[in-house]
């Protein structure tokens, strides 16, 4: 397949070349890009899909999503216009054309300039604070401007809010103690004037950076429409977005540390690389968008709203030692400042961990000691065959823990977002004697990767901790373990991210005579999927875990469930496997944990707060009332302190003991670390369930 996938890309790029040796035309670059896309979606792609009216119509509605995702620009009429490509962007791709590209650019551009004009005059004198108006928030519940009178209406509340956050901030850093009362019904004249010009400095330059993207901008978004209407994770990269996608991937760079992506009009924080500043100051978070960013405490502050992805890390990024500030906005609204000192991403904080545990409270056994290991990653230096992997210092932890005489094994794969596949399945090998572990199907064959090394290393109890951000080779290893009834999966149903990809520098597809037209940048392209032994997917459902743990970030919709065109459920045929031969009577464990669950008071304040978030988030209708805008406000950031608080009080459930390892961690780092174990909740619970799990074996 490859060899004739190769070939097929290569007549393309030939007939192109020869085409315009011949007749002397001149290739443009959005020709051959999209041609060249469309050719590797079609013959390499895990699903292709056929080049016909429902493609355009996902395309298109992606496409315009991408250009206007918070409907604040086009209107009914504009979005008239543009309908009629809606089921012609398969002739387009045929063509090799963008008219699409070229209308809907200037039609945005149009409407920039339209909205430039609108908030210079809005914006120049103060608003009404006292009168009671509402802004929804969430687009998708709000249709598109019937007309430019709508329009204008929709960006004068907007504007509102943003102007009636910027006083806040500036009225609370400057109030010294003044009574809520005179912040709240007396507006402070210049500070109001101070944040309207703010608000109108930010808009100024948010247009100016739209309408100077422009139609090349625009190609590149009606190519990731193209691409992601085959699944979400085949993407096009323009150069500048591949190296910032390698350095972040890589988490080399000096900085905060932190794998970011544009979410509509917002940087949002996918990732929080291990052992970065973000990771270690620890209150950014996956799903936190980032709307403003300052340099240390005297510095402008950069409203990053609507800004590209590869702009906003220039303002992230700087020199170690050096200070960053964001204003950042957690997935339950509430609204934070989080200053971070930048530095070089700890590499040492990404390794395996390893501690020995017992009961600090009534109800466990005492006498019984478990191994507990941390793994955040699947790590590997595939430059060094003599550098550190996750599998081979999980091998070196397991002897050292089995020389504790330990009673049981939790192994925390939390946040644990993937990595190696060798390594994963590796790591699989040390819990089962042999057999199948996964099986991994192309367009073509399924192939079924086994244990690669006959034995155990540990052969013990084992429960294993996941939740929603355990992705990828995690989810593998724990399907594995739950499918050979090898260990108790306990926390919240995992990612569900089972497809693989592979990127392609697509410079390398082009002829010498058309070398001019480098670089054109690159695909990540999904080519394979994964699945269980039992041939159930880990694509989309993920890893359902046995006994199910309240999750403090349960508010959050995360996993490929919620992402667009998401590749479709599919089944394997079963493979034959040897189950280990000691399982424990889930039913019994799982009523004993839910009592307990059912009485505790830490796990009964995470069932309130979450279901209390996910009741405000329903709640998108935003007073522009000065009082009550900050009411609403105060009470999300009280609710949210109050959970802290309860959190960071919680009593010491475990006796720590930390294990000398190979890691460099520094002292207070590891003390942290273990304070953190010792009131970790779901890792008391852990404890308690192998106790439980210990006892239906011995009989007792």
């Amino acid at each position: 397949m490859r060899r004739y996938f190769f070939r097929v890309l290569s007549s393309f790029i030939i007939i192109i070349s020869l085409v315009s040796i011949t007749f002397g035309w001149s290739v443009d670059r959005s020709q051959v890009l999209t041609g060249l896309t469309w050719s590797i979606l079609q013959e390499w792609h895990y699903r292709p899909r056929e080049l016909d009216d429902q493609f355009s119509k996902d395309a298109f509605a992606l496409y315009i999503n991408s250009l206007d995702p918070d409907k604040r620009f086009f209107t009914k009429d504009d979005l008239e216009k543009l309908e009629k490509f809606e089921r012609a962007i398969d002739n387009e791709v045929q063509e090799g054309k963008s008219r699409l590209t070229a209308l809907s650019s200037w039609l945005l551009s149009q409407r920039i300039e339209e909205v430039q004009a609108m908030a210079g005059e809005i914006l120049a004198e103060p608003f009404d604070y006292f009168i009671d108006e509402e802004l929804e928030l969430d687009a998708d519940k709000r249709d598109y401007a019937d007309d430019s009178r709508e329009l204008r209406e929709l960006w004068r509340k907007m504007l509102k809010y943003q102007t009636i956050l910027t006083y806040l901030d500036l009225a609370a850093a400057g109030k010294e103690g003044k009574e809520e009362a005179v912040l709240l019904e007396v507006i402070d004249k210049e500070i109001e004037a101070q944040a309207r010009e703010r608000v109108a400095r930010n808009i100024r330059r948010t247009l100016s950076r739209l309408l100077e993207d422009g139609q090349e901008e625009a190609f590149h978004r009606y190519l990731n429409a193209v691409t992601k209407s085959f699944d979400p994770h085949t993407t096009y990269f323009t150069p500048e977005k591949r190296e910032d996608f390698d350095i972040e991937m890589r988490g080399t760079l000096e900085g905060i540390g932190a794998l970011l992506q544009e979410d509509g009009e917002y940087i949002k924080v996918v990732e929080i690389i291990p052992g970065g500043a973000a990771w270690r100051q620890g209150e950014l978070k996956p799903g936190d968008l980032i709307l403003e960013v300052a340099q240390g405490k005297e510095e402008e502050v950069v409203d990053l709203y609507n800004m590209r992805v590869d702009e906003a890390v220039r303002y992230i990024r700087g020199k170690k030692g050096t200070e960053v500030r964001l204003t950042v906005k957690k997935p339950d609204g509430q609204i934070v400042t989080i200053s971070i000192i930048r530095d070089i991403v700890v590499l040492e904080e990404t390794y395996a961990r390893q501690a020995l545990l017992s009961p600090a409270r009534a109800g466990g056994d005492a006498a019984r000691r478990y191994g507990y290991i941390y793994l955040p990653s699947f790590y590997r230096d595939f430059a060094n065959v003599n550098g550190r992997s996750a599998a081979a210092d999980l091998r070196r932890i397991l002897q050292q823990i089995n020389g504790e005489g330990v009673d049981g094994v939790i192994l925390d794969l939390r946040n644990n977002g993937g990595g190696s596949l060798d390594d994963a399945l590796k790591i699989a090998g040390f819990f089962i004697d042999s057999g199948p572990l996964l099986q991994v199907k192309g367009r073509e064959k399924t192939n079924v990767f086994w244990d690669p090394e006959k034995g155990t290393l540990y052969n013990g109890p084992l429960l294993v901790l996941v939740n929603t951000f355990t992705a990828s080779g995690a989810e593998i290893l724990a399907a594995a373990l739950q499918d050979y009834d090898r260990a108790v999966i306990a926390g919240n149903r995992t990612f569900g991210k089972g497809s693989i990809q592979t990127i392609l520098d697509l410079d390398h597809f082009l002829p010498l005579d058309l070398g001019g037209l480098k670089p054109l940048g690159s695909m990540k392209l999904t080519i394979q999927q994964f699945y269980r032994v039992t041939g159930e997917p880990i694509q989309y459902h993920g890893v359902v875990p046995d006994i199910i743990l309240p999750d403090p970030y349960g508010y959050i919709e995360a996993g490929e469930r919620t992402l667009k065109h998401a590749l479709p459920e599919e089944r394997l045929t079963a493979l034959d496997y040897p189950k280990w031969d000691a399982p424990v009577d889930l039913r019994v464990i799982q009523g004993k944990s839910n009592e307990r669950v059912a009485a505790n008071r830490s796990f009964q304040e995470i069932v309130a707060y979450v279901e209390k978030v996910n009741k405000d988030r329903q709640e998108t209708r935003q007073s522009l009332h000065l009082a009550k805008f900050y009411r609403q406000q105060q009470a999300r950031r009280e609710e949210l302190n109050r959970f802290e608080e309860t959190q960071a009080g919680t009593e010491i459930l475990l006796e720590v003991s930390l294990l000398k390892d190979d890691t460099a961690l520094p002292e207070e780092k590891l003390k942290e670390w273990r304070d953190e174990i010792q009131k970790d909740v779901i890792i008391g619970e852990a404890v308690q369930i192998l106790d439980d799990m210990l006892t239906l074996v011995s009989g007792e």
